[in-house]
C-alpha cells in the first residue's frame, strides 16, 4: 500500500476519492493531479457518479465537465475476463469473500493490474484485493484513514438552515400570508431550476 504519495504516474479513480475530491485536505493535490493529466477515469466508475445525479440535466452538466477535465479508459473483453477470473481467485479465500468487492473496483484493478496504472482511492477493498489475488498494481490511498470521513460542516449549515425554514413557513397563515406564500414558493423554485434540479410543480388549490 502507498499512503499519501500520490506519485508521478497515470492513476485510474475509484469513486470512493472522486466524491471526496473537495475535501481540504486532498483538494490542492487534486487540483494539480488533474490539470496535469495524472488521473484517468473507467467508464464503470463514471456510471457511478452520474448516478448520483439530482436530475436529467444535472446528469448531462456533469458528463461534460467530467469528458472535459479527464482522460477515459474503456473496459475490453481482456479486461472483463481478467476480473471474472479474479472474482473466482477471491471466492477461493474463503466462503463469500468475493462478494465484498464491487464490479467496478474488480474491473478497475484488472485494469491498472494489465496497463501498469495505480489506483487512487479512499477504500481499503483495493488493498485487500491486490493482496488476495494475482492483480498487482499501487494502491494508493489518496489521505490517511479516517481523516476523510468527517462529514463536512456544510452538511451541519444546511440541515439548520432547512430547520429553520420551516419554522419559518409555520409563521405563516394560509389565508392572510397566501400572496406572500406565493412569491417564496417561485422564489425558491427558481434557485432550485438554476441549480440544475427538477423542483416539483405547484399544485393546484384543493390538493
Amino acid at each position: 500500500m502507498s499512503l499519501l504519495g500520490w506519485g508521478p504516474n497515470e492513476l485510474l479513480v475509484d469513486n470512493s476519492i472522486y466524491a471526496r475530491r473537495d475535501h481540504p485536505i486532498v483538494e490542492a493535490r487534486w487540483q494539480e493531479s488533474t490539470e496535469a493529466g495524472q488521473l484517468i477515469l473507467v467508464v464503470p466508475m463514471l456510471m457511478e457518479v452520474l448516478y448520483s445525479a439530482r436530475s436529467g440535466r444535472a446528469a448531462q452538466q456533469e458528463l461534460e465537465d467530467l469528458k472535459a477535465a479527464y482522460e477515459f479508459e474503456v473496459i475490453d473483453e481482456d479486461i472483463w475476463q481478467l476480473a471474472i477470473q479474479t472474482q473466482v481467485e477471491l471466492a477461493q479465500v474463503g466462503r463469500g469473500h468475493q462478494r465484498r468487492f464491487s464490479l467496478t473496483d474488480l474491473l478497475t484493478a484488472a485494469l491498472a493490474h494489465r496497463h501498469g496504472y495505480g489506483v487512487l482511492h479512499y477504500d481499503a477493498d483495493y488493498d485487500h484485493i491486490r493482496q488476495d489475488s494475482g492483480l498487482q498494481y499501487q494502491s494508493i490511498w489518496a489521505a490517511q484513514p479516517p481523516s476523510l470521513d468527517s462529514s463536512p460542516e456544510p452538511d451541519a449549515d444546511a440541515r439548520a438552515l432547512r430547520k429553520s425554514l420551516r419554522l419559518l413557513l409555520g409563521t405563516l397563515d394560509d389565508t392572510d400570508d397566501a400572496h406572500l406564500l406565493s412569491e417564496l414558493f417561485d422564489s425558491l423554485r427558481a434557485q432550485v431550476l438554476e441549480a440544475g434540479l427538477d423542483p416539483p410543480p405547484r399544485l393546484p388549490a384543493g390538493k
